[in-house]
């Protein structure tokens, strides 16, 4: 490691926080820095938010990455005592993550680092906010005095920082609520936009019989079918098809939604009511007033979100946190899960009550494989859609035999990943026939496992693992969180993904697997 002037060091380590309008570019600029003087792989701002007991992750800083989350970890009860006792150290080393309370804790609920090391700055902000700049190394003892003596040169600056991401949070929160408020308004006045149900005079024209006798009646709906399958298109057909089609349709990933964040982000928040809550806020029940909800994977609520789900679903009432106040609202539910739901009932992971009351009308969609006549049909589709999207001239011509290869293809993505092929193909081929050859071919990693299995070259379970994730971020171009993305489509949290991306030697960033 470098030794340097702490004056020095102290100069260029603003000027690399400060020069950055995105807070996660900073911590990375900075954390490239610092790496030069000490042990450093992991650079990330949080908030303790008091109210929820809970860790939130604000950003995150690698070599290679750097990007804004809203990860949130509950802290056991002695990582709260240690963080909201008044005798907290202000600065601190963490050279073995289970003697720590807050670590251990976060340690063992988040399953990363293990076997790190980190330093921390606390910052207490307003309203018994606080605010920690954690740098994180692997393998454990990694930091001294002299360490721990330059990062908390950072106090200063790091204090004020946290106060500008608080404001700019702040900022965006209202403006979000503005933006869901508006777009209620416009569902209103113009209804729900139309979406384009392919296949229904073909593979979907018996889940389009029963969404036309269900449609006009207030029932429960319940969409059953594999990832990708277009769960979401057939409740919004629902929807427009209902006498609701002119007020709100609201879709929510309930598998998105950290169950600490669950009350606030179904039933809304009062001003205050917890460290965060800067403003009243409708939660997504009250915004789909007089419409309808759309309650994706619905199978991932946890045991205690259900039986406040069950409730509304009995009494049509809610209450926002932090009010003693119940409304009233008329909603129409359109559940949808991947999952065998009977069976989770069975095991005891998903209340028998709530099940019954949300199957009243299930309507299974199947699978692209199995209705392989809709695929020309979508391919058209996605066609000129993505065409639109990307600005894209229209192919002039197909290659031969595009299509048998497609229809021999078993998409195992369903009808979101004969998307993403089109919108490849569209990209690559520009001005040639477009062809879907290498690509489709690209989906057959299973496939080419189980024939190397056969011809007696066994593979490793991390061999395994590793083909496949790289598999799944060919089809997302590198992207890991959010919609669409590597985490979303393996059903993990994205936290986990980089994890095991890092220990399998996974390049991280966009387009580094083409």
């Amino acid at each position: 490691m470098k030794s340097i002037d702490q004056n020095e060091f102290f100069k260029n380590t603003i000027l690399r926080l400060l020069r950055n309008d995105e807070i996660e570019k900073a911590l990375q600029d900075c954390l490239i820095y610092l790496k030069e003087f000490m042990p450093g792989e992991r650079l990330q701002l949080c908030r303790y938010n008091r109210g929820l007991k809970a860790l939130q992750v604000i950003a995150v800083a690698t070599a290679q990455e750097a990007y804004r989350t809203e990860l949130v970890y509950a802290v056991d009860e002695a990582g709260q005592a240690y963080l909201e006792s008044p005798e907290t150290p202000t600065f601190e080393i963490v050279n073995r993550f289970g003697r720590d309370p807050v670590a251990s804790s976060l340690s063992r609920r988040s399953g990363m680092f293990l076997n790190h090391s980190a330093m921390v700055i606390q910052s207490r902000g307003k309203k018994d906010e606080m605010g920690t700049l954690v740098l994180l190394a692997e393998g454990e003892d990694r930091y001294n005095d002299h360490h721990l003596k330059l990062f908390s040169m950072l106090k200063e600056v790091f204090d004020n920082l946290f106060a500008n991401v608080n404001r700019f949070d702040e900022l965006n929160q209202v403006k979000e609520l503005l933006r869901i408020d508006m777009d209620a308004l416009r569902c209103r006045v113009l209804g729900h936009p139309e979406s384009k149900v392919v296949g229904k005079d073909f593979g979907l024209r018996r889940v389009m019989e029963l969404v036309a006798e269900v449609a006009p009646l207030a029932s429960p709906v319940l969409l059953l079918g594999e990832t990708g399958v277009g769960k979401e298109v057939v409740a919004n057909a629902i929807h427009n098809l209902s006498p609701r089609k002119k007020n709100p349709f609201v879709p929510v990933n309930c598998g998105a939604i950290p169950e600490g964040l669950m009350d606030s982000e179904f039933f809304g928040h009062e001003r205050g009511a917890f460290t965060d809550a800067r403003s009243q806020r409708k939660g997504y029940f009250e915004l789909a007033d007089k419409g309808s909800i759309f309650l994706d994977e619905i199978g991932e609520l946890p045991p205690k979100a259900q039986v406040r789900m069950l409730r509304v679903l009995q009494e049509n009432q809610i209450q926002r946190v932090g009010s003693n106040e119940r409304l009233n609202v008329d909603v129409r539910i359109i559940a949808a899960t991947h999952q065998n739901l009977q069976e989770m009932v069975q095991d005891g992971r998903f209340r028998a009550d709530l099940w019954f009351r949300l199957h009243v009308f299930p309507i299974a969609i199947p699978p692209l494989r199995k209705r392989k006549e809709d695929i020309p049909a979508l391919v058209t589709y996605f066609i000129e859609k993505k065409r639109k999207e990307l600005n894209l001239a229209a192919p002039s011509e197909f290659y031969p035999g595009t299509f048998d290869t497609l229809v021999d293809y078993d998409w195992p993505g369903n009808v979101r990943e004969l998307e993403n092929v089109v919108e490849r193909a569209l990209i690559l081929c520009k001005d040639r026939p477009l062809n879907f050859n290498a690509l489709v071919q690209s989906g057959h990693a299973v496939e080419e496992v189980e024939k190397s299995t056969s011809e007696g070259k066994l593979l490793s379970l991390d061999e395994y693992t590793a083909r496949y994730i790289k598999r799944v971020l060919e089809k997302t171009n590198g992207k890991i969180e959010g919609p669409g993305g590597a985490a979303e489509i393996l059903n993990i949290n994205h936290g986990t993904l980089r994890y095991r991306m890092k220990k399998l030697n996974i390049p991280f960033g966009k387009k580094r697997f083409f």
